[in-house]
């Protein structure tokens, strides 16, 4: 009865990180859609944000992130419209 107990709270602990994981992926994905919707002055410091809380730990989302800062946001902050 105890290993069963055991066992069910090791799989309900990792679903739930997978939860947790699938939601900071949805928040850093939305971030970078919700760029184009705020002020340029602050697209720099707001991305800076987002990676910084919900980046993934996968290498396509750093990938991702320095292509992004690399086509989009220049270091004044301004938004960069690709030619």
């Amino acid at each position: 009865m105890v290993n069963f107990f055991k066992r069910n709270n090791k799989y309900l602990y990792v679903k739930k990180q997978k939860n947790v994981e699938r939601k900071q992926a949805d928040h850093w994905f939305l971030g970078a859609i919700g760029l184009a919707l705020i002020p340029a002055d602050i697209v720099e410091s707001t991305w800076v944000d987002i990676i910084d809380l919900y980046s993934p730990d996968y290498a396509g989302a750093v990938t991702f992130n320095d292509y992004l800062v690399q086509k989009y946001v220049d270091r004044d902050g301004m938004l960069i419209m690709p030619s």
